[in-house]
């Protein structure tokens, strides 16, 4: 029974290493994007969702748009627990389903 499952073993260590299934080309795909989940205008404060994409650094500042329509400015701020960020809104009035994106 090992002499069936050695072969079988070493077979699949000398594939080397196994390509990506959807290579990222575009350097675009690295940018954070994330969706507001949470905001609050009238204290200044919301909740990013990066989930899909890179997680941004502190301090860092995104435009929010609203069908393709900047309608606001955040800043990142801590805590960052990917994949949520908190955010400072600096302009406008994000509303929970907004792109944000640098």
């Amino acid at each position: 029974m090992a002499l069936l499952i050695l072969p079988l073993f070493l077979s699949a260590c000398v594939g080397g290493t196994p390509k990506p299934i959807h290579p990222i080309q575009d350097p675009e795909d690295y940018k954070p994007r994330g969706l507001v989940s949470v905001s609050n205008p009238r204290e200044g404060f919301g909740v990013v969702n990066f989930s899909s994409y890179a997680m941004p650094q502190d301090g860092d500042v995104f435009r929010v748009l609203r069908d393709g329509v900047v309608v606001g400015k955040v800043k990142v701020i801590k805590p960052v627990k990917p994949p949520l960020a908190s955010v400072e809104i600096l302009e406008g009035q994000p509303r929970r389903g907004d792109l944000v994106e640098p």
